[in-house]
Formats: structure tokens, sequence, C-alpha cells
């Protein structure tokens, strides 16, 4: 009995037995108990023949690395086989590749998708955008700041504005929400050395004053494009006696052009009554003229 025990070893180890040799139980055992020096050691099925099978708890690892851990007494199955007694030693762990696969990485270069509805609950907050040529979020404080809005007040009855563009005139063209169209006309204005100006779009109107006499030719501040409407004024004159009260000055429509216009004729009306010549230093005048500029 105990020679057949010895070459039940001496067989499982992969050795046929031969009387020649007195040292094959010793080879056997080396073979059998080899992998003893890996701590863990991996899966050999000589030995779980040889033990009566891998006890509970028992930990070995596979041709391709894998660590299992047996979960009955006894245990003759293979590690990995369907219906195996073993489990991965891992059982409940997140591995690296299964943690990318199910969660978005804080520190990555590279782009992650989500794929499947996703729902936000409580507070959740975007950073600000830099950079828009890509498809970035944008948080509502951002666009807030940098957009104009376009839904009216809530209870209000304005339309939106659904577009904004600018013509070939400058002007900005609103289209609302009820399909109307407005104009915007852009303004500007401005000082000069006696007068002022204010423009809207293409009109410009002209406020100056300055001395004239009768006959003089008036160069306007700015010139127009076509002839504008000129509009004067006198204003009242003491420096001699007697001084008058009104004035009247003749703008020949025909000589007003797009530079300049003429004034013919200067009649005063004087404090004690009856018209006078302008006095020989001329009159100061305010003029208003209107016109096109573009």
């Amino acid at each position: 009995m105990m020679m057949s025990e010895l070459i039940a070893i001496i067989k499982a180890a992969g050795i046929t037995p031969s009387n020649a040799d007195w040292s094959q139980v010793l080879k056997a055992m080396q073979t059998i108990f080899s992998p003893a020096q890996y701590g863990v050691a991996p899966y050999s099925a000589q030995l779980a023949q040889l033990v009566g099978g891998y006890p509970i708890g028992a930990v070995v690892f596979d041709a391709d690395g894998n660590y299992w851990c047996s979960t009955q007494a006894s245990n003759m199955s293979v590690p990995g086989a369907d219906g195996a007694k073993w489990q991965s030693l891992f059982n409940g762990y997140a591995t690296e590749n299964w943690a990318k696969d199910q969660f978005l990485q804080l520190a990555l270069a590279t782009l992650q998708k989500v794929t499947g509805p996703v729902a936000f609950a409580g507070q959740t907050t975007v950073p600000d955008v830099e950079a828009f040529a890509g498809g970035d979020a944008l948080n509502a404080k951002t666009a807030d700041g940098r957009y104009v809005r376009s839904v009216p007040a809530a209870g209000g009855t304005n339309v939106r504005i659904v577009d904004a563009q600018e013509d070939a005139a400058g002007n900005l063209i609103a289209t609302k929400s009820d399909g109307t169209t407005t104009s915007y006309a852009p303004g500007s204005y401005g000082t000069f050395t006696g007068g002022y100006w204010i423009q809207t779009g293409n009109i410009r109107q002209i406020w100056w004053s300055q001395k004239i006499h009768s006959g003089d030719t008036v160069p306007f501040p700015f010139a127009f494009t076509a002839p504008p409407k000129v509009y004067t004024q006198q204003t009242l004159y003491e420096d001699q006696a007697p001084y008058y009260e009104m004035g009247y000055s003749c703008l020949p429509n025909e000589s007003v052009t797009a530079t300049n216009f003429v004034i013919s004729t200067l009649v005063l009306y004087g404090s004690t009554g009856g018209n006078t010549a302008a006095p020989s230093g001329g009159v100061t005048m305010n003029f208003h003229a209107v016109g096109v500029v573009s």
C-alpha cells in the first residue's frame, strides 16, 4: 500500500515510474509543489487531484493572469469555466478599465462622451467660457452678459425682436415676432466753433451764428450732398441808434447750393418805427440748415 501511494505521487507529477531511478518521489514532489515559490501559485489540475481538490478560500491565478478564489471545499473545478466554483479575487471591486467606461475622468485632455439621458439635481455650476470656436457649454450668466435679450418681460404685450441686420445705408433693421420690421437710423452729434450739429441716418442739421452783410455768400460749416433747407434769424443789434427790434433777411432759394448760400438783402425794423438798412459793420445772424449728407 505504501509503495502504491508513492507511485501515485510520481504519476501525479507526470513522471513514468522506473525502478532504475530512486529519486522519482523527490522529483515528483518538487514538480508538484514548485508553484509554491510564487506565494500565490498558478492553478494546477494535478495538484487538485493530488490533494482532493482546492480548499475553500484558496487563491490561484490562471494563464491570463486573472486571480481566483475558491468558493467551496474540495474544489476540483477549473477557474473561469462555466459553473466553476471560483470567483474573481477582485469580485465587487472596480477595475481601472471598468471605471473608465462608467465614470467621467476629471483630468483628461481628450473628449469624453456620455451615452444616454442625463439628469442634474441641485445646483450645477458651469465655468465661464472663453472659446466659442467649438461646442462649448455656455452658462446663463455669461450669455446674459454678452447677448441682447429678445424675450419681453413677463406679462408684457410687446413683441420680440427675432432678428437684427444692417442695411446698405447703415440703418439697423429689426424684425419682430409679428413679422413687421422697423428701421433705426444711426445717430451722431458734435460741436464746432460757433455752433453744433446732429445727424440721424444721412440727414444732418447744423446750427451756427456769424456776422454777415447784405450780399454775402455764406459757406456751410459742413458741405451737403444736395442743397439743404436754410433758415435765418437776426439777433438784436444795439450798437447804433436807433437800434432795431426786428430784422428781415432775403435768402433766394436759387442761391442755395450744397456748399453755400447768398444773403441778398438785410432789412431792420427800428426801435422808433420804420425800416432801415443793416449797419455797415454787419449783423450777427443765427442759421439752421437741414439736408442730406450722404
